[in-house]
């Protein structure tokens, strides 16, 4: 069931999203309109930069390491919060989202030994496991060979526009380096030349339910006026920025994937254009809502 009202935020939004890639159990998951509208990671990178390990299998460690920091985790001595990892010894410790808390895993010769969720703080060991997720925890991701084609789209968007080269310059070499500078949500179009959106995760035997279409619509089509706004004050002030269409989507494109692949639960009551197709969105209050949970 996804109901779509209230906030879910990165890191958060893509454990949700491959956990839905994986087919795991989930409760009702509630979507704010802002993050119906935003792209985010396209599936097959999420997929290639998510992995499974399991107690008894192999693991190199080296290139597990490698594709933690492609997928968006930062390197620290002591893991403490979301989206980082430290090693010490044959001892890797790791915060996935996708769980409470952090994860220890064990690897002697090359082989994981143990699998333990502990708590931070105390570092006791809460709970020990058969296997862990792994999911990446930023849309902007290195991988393998894709800093060429980065540089490539950014110089491409600066030759287009009258960007600074002083920005410019500055994003080429976080690129090079491969570094997750502050502001990089920014130029995010440049990492994921085939974003998602959160729709599109959604299995088809999901119920969707829109608390007042109506008003859904109105905030977005605001959020995306103010988007475009910001856009071009960007654009004059010479910023490295890509058009608001590279990072959001309409409310109706959204809606036409669900009426498209899910059954909408609700009385139709409320109509839209999407793409020129007049598009029912199906309604419901919240003691509907309610109800149906």
């Amino acid at each position: 069931l996804a109901a779509l009202a209230v906030a879910v935020l990165l890191p958060h939004g893509l454990a949700i999203a491959f956990a839905l890639t994986q087919g795991l159990p989930l409760g009702p998951i509630v979507v704010p309109i802002d993050t119906w509208l935003r792209r985010m990671l396209g599936r097959e990178t999420l997929v290639a930069l998510s992995d499974i390990v399991m107690v008894g299998e192999a693991l190199d460690r080296e290139r597990f390491v490698a594709r933690l920091i492609e997928g968006g985790y930062a390197r620290v001595p002591i893991v403490e919060d979301p989206g980082t990892f430290a090693v010490r010894g044959h001892v890797i410790d790791l915060f996935v989202p996708f769980y409470r808390h952090p994860l220890r895993i064990e690897v002697d010769f090359d082989r994981v030994e143990a699998i333990r969720l502990f708590h931070a703080a105390s570092q006791r060991t809460i709970l020990p496991l058969d296997e862990a997720l792994v999911h990446p925890v930023r849309n902007e991701c290195y991988r393998g060979g894709a800093k060429a084609d980065i540089a490539a789209r950014l110089r491409g968007l600066a030759a287009e526009r009258e960007v600074s080269s002083r920005a410019l310059r500055s994003a080429l070499e976080a690129v090079e380096h491969e570094v997750h500078h502050f502001g990089c949500e920014a130029i995010f179009p440049a990492f994921e030349p085939a974003p998602a959106t959160p729709p599109m995760f959604l299995p088809k035997d999901a119920i969707v339910i829109f608390h007042d279409a109506s008003e859904i619509a109105r905030r977005a089509d605001e959020r995306l006026c103010d988007e475009a706004q910001r856009f071009h004050k960007s654009c004059d002030a010479g910023a490295l920025t890509f058009s608001p269409d590279r990072y959001f989507t309409s409310f109706e494109s959204g809606a036409a994937i669900c009426i498209e692949r899910i059954p909408i639960a609700g009385a139709i009551d409320h109509a839209i254009t999407a793409n020129g197709t007049e598009v029912r969105v199906r309604d419901h209050s919240l003691a509907h809502l309610a109800e149906a949970l």
